[in-house]
C-alpha cells in the first residue's frame, strides 16, 4: 500500500488509449525484464521501438520504466505489486480528473449564471 502512495505523488500521465489495466502489465512486464537482468538502457530501447509514432503511450512507458529502475520505493516490487500499484494508481487519477472536470464545469456554469445575473442587475439600474 506504500508504493501506491508513494506513487500517486510521483506520476501523473494521460494515459492516452491505455486502460489501467495495459499500464499496469507494462509495469509487471517491466519488473519481469528487470528481475531477468535487463538494463534501463534495453528497456527504454524496447519502449522506444514498441511506442513508435504514439507519444503519449511512449511518455506513459518511459515514466512507468524510469521509476521502476530508479526510485527507491520501486526497487523491491514484484510482478504482482508492480501491477497492482500502477493499475489502481491509473484508476485513482482518473478518478481525480473526472471529479476536477465536473468541477471546473460545475463553477463555469456558476459563474456563467452570476455574470448572468449581473447583467440583469446592472441593465435594470
Amino acid at each position: 500500500m506504500l508504493s501506491v502512495c508513494l506513487l500517486r505523488r510521483a506520476t501523473a500521465y494521460d494515459t492516452g488509449r491505455l486502460s489501467c489495466s495495459d499500464i499496469g502489465a507494462v509495469a509487471a512486464a517491466t519488473v519481469v525484464g528487470k528481475e531477468k537482468g535487463a538494463s534501463l538502457k534495453d528497456a527504454l530501447l524496447k519502449v522506444d521501438l514498441r511506442t513508435k509514432g504514439y507519444p503519449t503511450e511512449r511518455k506513459v512507458f518511459t515514466d512507468i520504466v524510469r521509476q521502476i529502475y530508479t526510485a527507491p520505493w520501486a526497487n523491491k516490487l514484484s510482478e504482482d505489486g508492480a501491477r497492482m500499484a500502477f493499475t489502481a494508481d491509473c484508476e485513482a487519477q482518473r478518478m481525480r480528473s473526472v471529479q476536477t472536470k465536473r468541477s471546473n464545469q460545475n463553477h463555469s456554469l456558476r459563474s456563467g449564471s452570476l455574470n448572468a445575473m449581473k447583467h440583469r442587475f446592472d441593465a435594470r439600474s
